[in-house]
């Protein structure tokens, strides 16, 4: 093996023969080639060619990739080494030199590079827009069934116009099953919703009945025509007798699979195929999604399945709560059993927050403190103890019970929002106030609610115009009522009546019945 050959060893040898590069170098070059015998001009010219390739890994690895492509990329056209231009190639695109990298490609296809050369050949004309060029290329990767449906499909998202890209794949992939899915998956991701429809369907029609299969399907479906839309397409699954790979097949476990596929986690395949019981969980599940899909009749039964455990019992409570049952919603909680510390302190704060919803202030206060007895540095209990308070209009003892999470959860922004806002609305040290909300901005900065609260502290500063502007921000990324009904406030006092008027019409429609809401159409003589 020559010298050259080895040249995937550099980074080993890198040091050994940089230390006498200079010199070496020198000598080298004063050496009259008249003087050499072939023998010795070849091996001298390998031996220059191993230290200039040296000399361009070592910019590669002091992040001087163009130089480090440019050094290396001519040694391998001069070696037709297809090794040593891969290399090149990566360097070049690693440099956003995508011209530079065509150039290296094509001499690593001509030299030999074969299916891999030929794919990166083919993604840099997509890089640079060449799709016509490129679809050639891609065609014959397919034709020669060297690559996959996933490799095209992945190739395909480089392109930026996404309907050319899908344009592109309804060509290219093959007719057969993985084909079709990738295809679907393509136009999905892409954008384009009718294809991805069109194609997952004649998926489907053909008998293809993995489950990625249904949830791309069902996923299709909840976009093109509404949230409950999967419902009826996983319905009609298990009705068919589900897939036999399947080990617990039931409307539960398909619903709790659908869950994590659109968190595009993988436990819904080890969940499903391994023998662990699980139906308590598959129909908490099952409960949530028929409670966001609007079915309380199939909520209820579902967490019923579910027997005592904890989370069913507080969908069942939620389900009693939403029918105006608040009592029937505090004796589920009551008789509910949990079965670590975050289950005690979540029913706990619920049942005080009930209790207060019933008027029982005093009740909902003392449940909070008994349960900081067994809990004393919760966060939940901590916080909707800060909530009463306020409401009782304890305010001092409100920002203690703040300022003392802050101190315990420095890394919560929520801590710090809470803090910032409860001074801001009362009118406490506000610049400092503002301070806090700022704080809790750079953990999270699109959280339209701590961005409400900075809109709302600006506003209280006197900054209308500031304030106006982020609480529209905020508006864009949230229908919370609360944030809807500090817009309409600020947009009044800036004397934009009308625009108040409609904001503040549009949270009475999501709750007309929020207390902040209420208030502030006491306070203004339209409402």
């Amino acid at each position: 093996m020559t010298l050259f050959k080895r040249h995937c060893f550099l980074f080993t040898l890198v040091v050994l023969i940089f230390s006498g590069e200079n010199s070496s170098r020198v000598h080298a070059q004063q050496l009259s080639t008249e003087q050499l015998s072939a023998q010795q001009l070849s091996a001298h010219k390998e031996q220059e060619a191993v230290q200039n390739l040296l000399y361009g890994y070592l910019l590669a690895a002091n992040g001087e990739y163009v130089d480090a492509a440019m050094i290396i990329g001519d040694i391998g056209i001069e070696q037709q080494n297809s090794e040593i231009l891969s290399s090149a190639v990566k360097l070049a695109i690693q440099a956003g030199e995508i011209a530079l990298a065509q150039h290296y490609v094509d001499a690593w296809v001509a030299y030999g590079g074969g299916t891999v050369a030929r794919q990166n050949q083919a993604e840099l004309l997509l890089l640079q827009g060449k799709l016509e060029q490129a679809e050639k290329l891609l065609a014959g990767l397919m034709i020669d069934q060297v690559q996959t449906s996933t490799e095209l499909m992945q190739q395909l998202s480089i392109v930026e116009d996404k309907e050319q890209a899908v344009a592109i794949g309804q060509r290219l992939f093959p007719k057969e099953v993985s084909g079709r899915y990738h295809l679907a998956l393509l136009a999905y991701v892409n954008g384009v919703l009718p294809v991805a429809q069109n194609v997952i369907n004649e998926s489907l029609a053909a008998g293809d009945d993995r489950l990625e299969v249904l949830f791309l399907a069902a996923r299709i479906a909840q976009l093109q025509e509404g949230d409950n839309a999967p419902l009826a397409i996983m319905e009609k699954y298990v009705e068919e007798g589900c897939n036999a790979r399947i080990q617990h097949c039931s409307l539960d476990a398909v619903l709790w699979a659908f869950s994590y596929y659109l968190r595009n986690e993988q436990q819904w395949r080890e969940g499903l195929t391994t023998a662990a019981a699980m139906p308590s969980v598959w129909a908490v599940s099952a409960g949530n999604w028929f409670e966001q899909w609007e079915m309380p009749a199939r909520a209820q039964a579902a967490y019923q399945r579910a027997g005592e455990v904890f989370s069913a019992q507080m969908g069942l409570a939620r389900l009693a709560e939403d029918r105006g049952d608040t009592a029937g919603a505090l004796a589920i909680l009551k008789q509910g059993r949990v079965s670590n510390s975050e289950e005690l302190a979540t029913r706990e704060a619920r049942i005080s927050y009930l209790l207060d919803i019933e008027g029982d202030a005093d009740a909902a206060l003392m449940r909070i403190i008994e349960a900081q007895k067994t809990l004393p540095n919760n966060f939940s209990l901590m916080y909707h103890h800060s909530l009463l308070l306020e409401k009782r209009g304890e305010i001092a003892a409100a920002v203690a019970v703040l300022q003392r999470m802050t101190q315990l959860f420095p890394d919560n922004p929520n801590s710090w929002n809470a803090l910032g806002y409860v001074m801001a609305d009362h009118f406490i040290e506000l610049p400092t106030a503002k301070k806090y909300i700022e704080r809790a901005l750079q953990f999270t900065p699109n959280d339209p609610n701590m961005i409400d609260s900075l809109g709302w502290v600006n506003y209280r500063l006197g900054d209308l115009e500031t304030a106006r502007a982020q609480l529209q921000k905020a508006v864009e990324l949230s229908t919370s009522v609360e944030i809807y009904t500090h817009y309409g406030e600020v947009l009044w006092e800036l004397g934009a009546f009308e625009a108040a008027k409609n904001i503040w019409q549009q949270a009475e429609k999501i709750d007309p019945d929020n207390q902040l809401l209420l208030e502030t159409f006491s306070r203004y003589p339209p409402f």
